[in-house]
């Protein structure tokens, strides 16, 4: 009688534990402020299109500062990678992922309407996903976890054309930019719970689970700069694009391909080319040079040549007698800003070339930055694009304008999604079937400016952004693919 009454008692219990947390909310939330909610699950029982695949999760895991200094750096990743899964979430109505078109920029005015309908949809013929975000921390910060939508596979009539249904699993966890140990722990739990891709956001993390990721068969997606371009603290850590690590801002290779591509479908024929001694200026200048040459006009100038050079200004004067065309200046910040100054009082009044907008340049130069025309990875939406519709979205959920972290973010997600839930079949857990069906597809829609593409070498390559510098201030003229 005591043990039926006890096996009653325990019933009671649980069936009462049960109704306490099916009446509690699901709350998300980042140091204090709540997440914006992602759209509604569609209501009643799925009904999956014929020959529509199940719902499958794909777990990417994530080790971003989200607290500390480096927090905004971490937030705006974070906020663009769920974007993009609220942006593919089942809820999204039909019409609206057709509305959206092929992901690239369509610069014919629509009707206001219909702008207004796609502004949350997905180019058409992409995924739809359902979601599950859980944050974690390494040390300090509380943990907090959303509760995941309905994470069925999707009906016909909410799923885009051609689709299936993916179900986005995010793990995010806290990483200080700097600390090795917490790297290789979070790596460690992330892929524990599943994750198949992991994104990282600074040098050290990335380097510290290299290896760990090579072995475990997961993928690497790396969000600070580049390896070898020295435009960031220890970017030479981290091992360049390869089978492992994909490299999502744009290495200096992709971005002298673009200048090159730019210059000469301005006009440019007769190009000098200077840059500093380090990596990065060796870097585009090689790869400028051997571009130039391919297009059949060597250039004028190719000089490796310091800002802090004794020589600097005679040397300078050599070059603005010859006027060629345009200079390119490979350098970086307050030294690109110097050399730029150095030229135009040398003489030189022509075309200047560079690839690095840091506002360092503009208050090292002044008005002598002029006549300039600077290329870089920022995230500036065209009217009626995609990349708008984006922006718009972001704006109203954050109460500000997307970052070219978060936009860069976003296109990196949708990628994987579109990937994961390609109609050949899905790719299944492990990375190198993930990097396959990545590598299937010739490009991706990215809110560039056009479309993403993924190279074999591990690179990430989206247009890249032109701003025309006159008096010191920059002005943006549009999006230059990148082509190689």
């Amino acid at each position: 009688m005591r043990s039926l009454a006890s096996r009653l008692t325990r019933t009671a219990l649980g069936i009462a534990v049960v109704g306490f947390l099916a009446s509690v909310p699901a709350v998300g939330q980042l140091r204090g402020r709540p997440l914006a909610p992602l759209p509604p699950a569609p209501s009643g029982p799925p009904t999956p299109a014929h020959g529509e695949v199940p719902a499958t999760a794909l777990v990417i895991g994530a080790l971003l500062p989200l607290s500390g200094p480096g927090a905004w750096y971490g937030k705006e990743i974070r906020q663009g990678m769920e974007l993009a899964a609220a942006v593919l979430a089942p809820s999204a109505p039909k019409e609206a992922a057709t509305a959206a078109g092929s992901g690239g920029d369509k610069q014919k005015a629509r009707g206001s309407s219909e702008a207004k309908g796609a502004s949350d949809a997905p180019p058409s013929g992409g995924a739809t996903a359902g979601t599950e975000t859980k944050t974690s921390p390494e040390s300090k910060a509380p943990t907090h976890t959303t509760a995941p939508d309905d994470t069925k596979a999707t009906s016909g009539k909410d799923a885009a054309p051609g689709a299936t249904t993916v179900r986005l699993t995010f793990d995010f966890v806290d990483v200080e930019p700097l600390d090795t140990k917490a790297a290789e722990r979070a790596f460690a739990k992330v892929v524990g719970g599943g994750a198949s891709v992991v994104f990282t956001a600074s040098p050290t993390p990335t380097a510290a689970i290299y290896s760990l990721a090579a072995a475990r068969d997961v993928l690497v997606f790396h969000l600070g700069w580049p390896s070898g371009s020295q435009l960031g603290p220890r970017s030479d850590r981290v091992p360049p694009g390869n089978r492992t690590i994909f490299q999502l801002r744009p290495t200096p290779a992709a971005r002298a391909e673009a200048l090159a591509a730019y210059a000469w479908e301005h006009g440019v024929r007769r190009l000098a080319i200077l840059g500093g001694g380090d990596d990065f200026g060796k870097a585009v200048r090689s790869t400028l040079s051997q571009r130039w040459r391919a297009l059949g006009s060597p250039p004028v100038v190719e000089e490796s040549l310091n800002a802090e050079a004794g020589d600097l200004h005679a040397r300078l004067v050599r070059i603005a007698r010859q006027a060629p065309d345009a200079v390119s200046l490979a350098y970086r910040g307050v030294e690109l800003g110097t050399v730029a100054t150095a030229l135009r009082e040398a003489g030189y009044t022509g075309l200047l070339l560079a690839l690095d907008d840091d506002r360092a340049a503009l208050l090292a130069a002044g008005d002598d930055l002029r006549d300039m025309v600077i290329l870089s990875d920022a995230f500036v939406p065209v009217p009626d694009s995609h990349g708008e519709r984006f922006a718009k979205v972001y704006q109203e959920r954050h109460a500000q304008a997307p970052s070219r972290f978060a936009a860069t973010a976003f296109d990196a997600v949708y990628a994987l999604a579109v990937a994961w839930s390609a109609p050949e079949g899905r790719p299944g857990p492990g990375g190198s079937r993930l990097r396959a069906a990545l590598l299937g597809k010739p490009a991706y829609p990215s809110v560039f400016g056009g479309e993403l593409t993924v190279k074999d070498d591990g690179a990430v390559e989206h247009p890249l952004a032109a701003f025309g510098v006159t008096a010191g201030k920059a002005k943006f003229v549009g999006y230059v693919k990148v082509t190689r």
